[in-house]
């Protein structure tokens, strides 16, 4: 029974030469792992690194890329504020000579219009001073008439007197008259009246048909 034992402790337990082996294997093993490690550690550190520079190569292409699309869109936008206010004033310029011109027709109507009217006012002024003129001169002529055909009747009738007057004179002697002639010849003779003026023929006569003569 001893025996067996010794034979199961033998073949249990391990000898310390084998022991030193296997503590020499594992430290190389250790030794290898970190070894290992360590290069994987530095691998991947690198390959971070690397990583890391592009991705910061990739992050400043994009902002200088987004810097250069902002200041695009600004030029963009320069040139179209520049344009829309280019735009703007040519269309105030446009509208105010559209309102210029406006004013400057509307003055002209205006001027033409006035002239118009003063014409037209001139003309109608003008035409009632000539009605005015010719029915003054209607109303003299109309009155001149008027008083020419009532005074007819006693024109007829001083004419008449007129001529009896003249006929009573034309029957008696008419003596000249001498002055201080052959002594006492005029003393004892009268003086004629002077002729009137319907006897010399000044004054128009109106014989019974109503006819004007001269005598």
């Amino acid at each position: 029974m001893l025996q067996e034992r010794g034979e199961v402790l033998a073949v249990d337990h391990i000898d310390r030469s084998d022991l030193d082996n296997r503590l020499y294997l594992f430290s190389s093993a250790l030794s290898e792992l970190r070894t290992e490690v360590r290069v994987r550690a530095r691998n991947d550190a690198a390959a971070l690194r690397s990583l890391t520079s592009l991705l910061q190569r990739e992050v400043d292409g994009l902002s200088q890329k987004m810097q250069a699309e902002i200041e695009r869109l600004k030029h963009d936008i320069q040139v179209e504020m520049n344009h829309r206010k280019h735009e703007v004033k040519e269309d105030n310029n446009n509208l105010e000579l559209e309102i210029q011109d406006l004013n400057n027709r509307f003055t002209i109507f205006l001027s033409d219009l006035k002239t118009e009217i003063e014409q037209s006012i001139k003309w109608d002024a003008t035409r009632r001073a000539l009605a005015l003129v010719f029915g003054i001169v209607a109303i003299l002529v109309s009155t001149l008439a008027l008083a020419d055909y009532f005074s007819r009747p006693e024109v007829v009738e001083t004419a008449q007197k007129i001529k009896e007057r003249k006929a009573g004179v034309s029957d008696a002697p008419r003596v000249p008259r001498h002055s201080k002639l052959g002594g006492e010849q005029g003393d004892g003779l009268e003086a004629l009246p002077p002729k009137s003026a319907e006897e010399w023929g000044l004054v128009p006569r109106y014989d019974s048909e109503g006819e004007v003569r001269y005598v």
